[in-house]
């Protein structure tokens, strides 16, 4: 098995899954877990939809760079991106903070006391996520890589400020 065939397996099995969870509302496993509209239920869609995120913008970033030759995949995964960027203020919802839930989780409080400044930073990098998937879908393959830099800075920038650096 090489490398780009072991990555695109992880891909399409790693992101198909958690579409699916997200579109569906539940997450198959080895046991059907049903994910109800609760605070800790909300978590658990939240890091799907930051895994996601984080995948597709990291392999972008890692074709940009030279060190993995999937051109072919930059549109599904801009795509990919985008479309779970849509949920991103659903994935928000008031009281879910690790305090408050069963599933750890990294974001702060400030989120929520701050939401005007937060829901700026997401309409922000709802907006670099649509230029990287405008750009993958006209055919601009390196104009969409390197407007993907932007989406990075843009989770960097939100991180800094909204997510606990603590593991």
């Amino acid at each position: 098995m090489t490398y780009k065939y072991f990555l695109t397996g992880v891909m399409a099995v790693t992101l198909l899954g958690m579409t699916t969870a997200l579109n569906a509302g539940t997450l198959k496993t080895s046991n059907t877990i049903r994910l109800e509209d609760d605070a800790n239920s909300v978590v658990v869609n939240r890091k799907m939809q930051m895994e996601v995120q984080g995948y597709s913008s990291r392999v972008l970033y890692a074709i940009y760079t030279g060190k993995l030759d999937l051109r072919e995949d930059v549109v599904y995964l801009a795509n990919q991106m985008q479309e779970a960027t849509k949920r991103f203020e659903r994935a928000f919802r008031q009281n879910t903070t690790g305090e408050k839930t069963r599933t750890k989780t990294r974001a702060l409080e400030k989120i929520w006391q701050d939401w005007d400044g937060f829901m700026v930073a997401v309409k922000d990098y709802e907006q670099a996520t649509a230029r990287v998937a405008e750009l993958a879908n006209a055919g601009d393959i390196d104009g969409a890589l390197e407007a993907n830099m932007a989406v990075l800075n843009k989770c960097a920038g939100c991180h800094d400020v909204y997510r606990d650096p603590q593991r």
